[in-house]
């Protein structure tokens, strides 16, 4: 299933995920100030747990998926669901209600049948030439979006100035990274929005080391600048992936991505030692920088 970058259900589907980046973001802004505050890693542990527990309310609050219901077998129950849907938005739903769920449990037996009949498995999606090229190329965008996103991330604190502004700022201006990344996947389209968050990456990674001589500040400005920029693309990524992959491997698809995104995070923190023991930052930058051009 594709979605053209103008229809309506894209635009919603971009819409959600900029309130999911949102909250990412507001929670990665909220992290130096307590951390400011506990000046202890103890402390910041306990107050970051503490906050988990919220979650908890969802089990009482938050409804089953109405698919899930359906493949279970829970008819009642989805039908409930449905009259609630329908009640909450102000529609006379009900005498529809038996018709929506038996085309929805046909649609959920249709879907089993193919999944049966069809391998799914990643061998069969490399054994057509179009999947493997865009698991191939997918994947390797994943890892680097993650290996770049988090080896800046996780350096924010030896870069010049404060640790605690620094993380700050590199979290605050993810705000409009993602604002400007919702815009374009709107007017010009996902590929064209990837290529324009990876190139704005690589060029103030790659600028970095460049400026040592001249001013550990530019260095840190440089850095900063890259991180805003992939933050981006990591946007992008997660609509441009699940739209280009088919319904039938789209989960093993998400999860293969997955996958290497954590391989690429595994590396960072390792990766940015490569250039305290070097001569200068000219390595692990030019790295980051490199990789983000050819993702883009």
């Amino acid at each position: 299933m594709c979605y053209r970058h103008g229809d309506g259900r894209s635009k919603i589907q971009n819409f959600v995920v900029l309130t999911v980046q949102c909250g990412y973001v507001l929670g990665y802004a909220t992290l130096p100030l307590m951390a400011y505050l506990s000046q202890n890693w103890h402390v910041l542990l306990y107050i970051i747990s503490v906050g988990s527990i919220v979650f908890a309310v969802g089990y009482w609050y938050f409804p089953e998926t109405l698919q899930w219901l359906i493949c279970k077998g829970k008819i009642e129950n989805a039908k409930t669901l449905v009259n609630e849907i329908a009640k909450h938005n102000k529609i006379d739903f009900e005498e529809r209600t038996e018709t929506l769920i038996q085309k929805d449990e046909n649609d959920e037996a249709k879907l089993k049948e193919d999944i049966y009949a069809e391998d799914s498995s990643v061998f069969a999606m490399l054994k057509n030439p179009v999947m493997r090229c865009r698991l191939i190329v997918t994947t390797f965008v994943w890892f680097v979006t993650s290996f770049v996103y988090y080896a800046i991330t996780l350096n924010t604190s030896y870069l010049q100035g404060d640790r605690y502004i620094n993380c700050l700022l590199a979290a605050i201006l993810e705000i409009p990274s993602i604002g400007l990344a919702y815009w374009m996947l709107n007017k010009v389209g996902r590929v064209k929005t990837s290529v324009f968050f990876f190139f704005a990456s690589a060029i103030p990674c790659i600028a970095a080391p460049l400026l040592e001589q001249a001013s550990q500040t530019a260095i840190s400005v440089m850095a900063i600048a890259g991180k805003t920029a992939i933050s981006g693309a990591f946007y992008v990524i997660y609509i441009h992936t699940v739209e280009i992959a088919p319904t039938l491997h789209r989960n093993l698809f998400m999860n293969v991505c997955s996958a290497f995104s954590n391989i690429g995070s595994i590396l960072s923190p390792y990766a940015m030692f490569i250039g305290k023991t070097s001569t200068s930052q000219l390595v692990i930058y030019l790295l980051m920088g490199g990789l983000s051009a050819v993702a883009g």
